[in-house]
C-alpha cells in the first residue's frame, strides 16, 4: 500500500493587532465656562474589552456610554463594572468624534479616533474617583476603567457640583506594528521563516476608524491570497494579484485566549505557481482591504495533485502588554 500526500500543510502565521487609550477629564464652572480642573492620563483596557474586541464587536461601539462613580480600588483587567457606580452618560455635548493619523507614509505610529461625552449640571454631582466606557445604557462589556489621576499618577477624586458641567474626551488608539515579524511555522515538518509586515498603514479605508480599525476583531471568510512573488511591500503598499483561497473557515472564539483563527484552503487547481508561493497577503474583514503581507522563505512548492491548507492567528492586545 502507498501512502500518497495530497495536501501541504502549513503551521499557523500570526498577525497582532495593539490597542491603547486615554482620558482627559476637563471640570467646568457651567455659567462662565472656567476649567477648574484638567486630567490626563492613560486608561486600563479590561479582558472583557479584548474579548468582545476579538469577538467581532468594533471599540466604536464598544466605547457608546461613560460611567462615573465613587469607587476607590485600583483598576483590573478582570473588572466588568466600575467599583461605586452613579451615573452613566451617551451625550456629546456637541462634540463630534474626530479621528486622526500620527505619522505619515511608511511612518504611520498609530491611528487613534477622539470621543466625548459631558454629564450636565445636575448629573452626577458627587466626589468621583472612577471612570470607565461601557457599551450600552445599562449593564453592557465594561471597555476600560481607571481611577482620576493627578499629573503624577496618583489617584485623586473630582468634586461635582451642580454648577459644574464635566467632560471627558477619551482617545484610543490602534497601533500597526512598526517592525517587521520574524517568526517560524512548520510546512509539512519542515521549518519555514516568515516574515510579517503590516499594509496600507496610511490608508483611511484599512486602519483608520472608518475602516479596518472599527472592526478588528471581524475575521472574516474571506481575504486571505497567496503570490508568487517574494518581495514584500513597503508599509504603505501592498500586493497585488495572486490567488485566493478556495475556501475560508473561521473559528469560534474562545474567551480569555484574545486571538482569532482562520483556515484558508487552496484546492489542488489553485495557486500552482511555478516557481512556488512566496507571498500570503490578508486583509480581517475582506479581499480589499489588505492589512498584512507575510513573506515565506523558502518558497511554498504546490502542485495541481495538492491541496494547501494555511492557519492564520490574529492576536489582539494591550500596547502596555509589550
Amino acid at each position: 500500500m502507498l501512502n500518497l500526500r495530497r495536501y501541504i500543510e502549513v503551521g499557523a502565521v500570526r498577525n497582532a493587532v495593539v490597542v491603547e487609550g486615554y482620558f482627559t477629564v476637563e471640570l467646568i464652572h457651567a455659567r462662565t465656562g472656567l476649567v477648574k480642573r484638567r486630567l490626563h492620563f492613560r486608561n486600563l483596557i479590561t479582558d472583557a474589552g479584548l474579548d468582545a474586541l476579538a469577538g467581532g464587536t468594533g471599540i466604536s461601539n464598544l466605547i457608546n456610554y461613560l460611567a462615573v462613580g465613587t469607587g476607590s480600588s485600583e483598576p483590573s483587567y478582570t473588572d466588568t463594572t466600575l467599583n461605586a457606580e452613579i451615573a452613566r452618560t451617551n451625550n456629546n455635548g456637541g462634540f463630534g468624534d474626530s479621528n486622526a493619523m500620527v505619522g505619515e507614509g511608511n511612518l504611520v505610529e498609530y491611528w487613534r479616533r477622539t470621543r466625548t461625552r459631558v454629564f450636565t449640571e445636575a448629573q452626577a454631582n458627587a466626589n468621583l474617583a472612577e471612570l470607565g466606557f461601557f457599551s450600552a445604557s445599562s449593564g453592557g462589556t465594561l471597555w476600560n476603567r481607571q481611577l482620576f489621576r493627578d499629573e503624577l499618577g496618583n489617584p485623586t477624586t473630582i468634586t461635582k457640583t451642580n454648577e459644574d458641567q464635566l467632560r471627558v474626551t477619551y482617545e484610543y488608539r490602534v497601533y500597526p506594528p512598526w517592525d517587521d515579524v520574524v517568526q517560524e511555522i512548520e510546512v509539512n515538518g519542515v521549518p519555514v521563516e516568515v516574515v510579517n509586515r503590516p499594509q496600507e498603514v496610511a490608508n483611511a479605508l484599512v486602519w483608520g476608524p472608518s475602516g479596518a480599525l472599527n472592526s478588528l476583531g471581524s475575521v472574516g471568510t474571506a481575504g486571505f491570497t497567496a503570490l508568487e512573488t517574494d518581495t514584500l511591500p513597503g508599509r504603505s503598499s501592498s500586493p497585488s494579484g495572486g490567488a485566493s483561497a478556495s475556501s475560508h473557515t473561521v473559528q469560534s472564539y474562545t474567551p480569555g485566549t484574545f486571538y482569532r483563527e482562520r483556515e484558508a484552503r487552496w484546492e489542488p487547481s489553485v495557486a500552482n505557481f511555478a516557481t512556488g508561493i512566496g507571498l500570503f497577503r490578508s486583509s480581517a474583514t475582506g479581499g480589499s482591504t489588505v492589512i498584512f503581507a507575510s513573506k515565506i522563505t523558502p518558497k511554498i512548492m504546490k502542485q495541481d495533485t495538492q491541496r494547501l491548507i494555511v492557519m492564520e492567528r490574529w492576536t489582539y492586545a494591550r500596547k502596555e502588554d509589550l
